[in-house]
């Protein structure tokens, strides 16, 4: 059982990024020629921080997170030094990063969506299809596209 903090965090990362960035993904991927790649994560830090200026700490997968791994700006969001997880959650995130930026494709047997979803936190996971297709069937049946933040 999760709390009132994880649950809320559940939602919001859903409505906000997760379903609708998997609803503009399909979309390019039926679309683009070029392949489109997906992922989510699901990393937690080691310890509570505070991103974007929230006045709360948070305590789960936040958006973002993947930007602080990426620049290892951990001492600007944590609220103590990284610990070896986080360490490892940022070299899988770069070493995939990376490996895109310099060759087109991902580091890992990672596959262009909608085949796959990538889900990354120290370890990379294939998922097959889309990321939690039930729950965001039914975000975004009941119209809540219109408040997911894309980027």
């Amino acid at each position: 059982m999760h709390d009132a903090e994880y649950s809320f965090t559940t939602i919001t990362s859903d409505v906000y990024h997760n379903c609708g960035t998997g609803v503009v993904a399909e979309a390019m991927a039926g679309t683009l020629d070029q392949p489109v790649y997906l992922y989510v994560i699901t990393a937690w830090p080691t310890s509570a921080i505070y991103p974007f200026s929230i006045p709360f700490p948070a305590h789960y997968a936040v958006h973002g997170l993947d930007t602080f791994a990426f620049f290892r700006h951990w001492s600007v969001y944590f609220t103590e030094p990284p610990q070896e997880r986080d360490e490892e959650f940022a070299d899988v995130f770069v070493d995939n990063m990376k490996s895109f930026i310099f060759t087109g494709h991902p580091a890992t047997e990672w596959q262009p969506y909608p085949a796959i979803t990538a889900i990354i936190n120290d370890t990379l996971n294939i998922s097959p299809g889309k990321y939690e297709n039930e729950r965001c069937t039914f975000w975004m049946d009941n119209d809540f596209f219109q408040y997911s933040v894309m980027n």
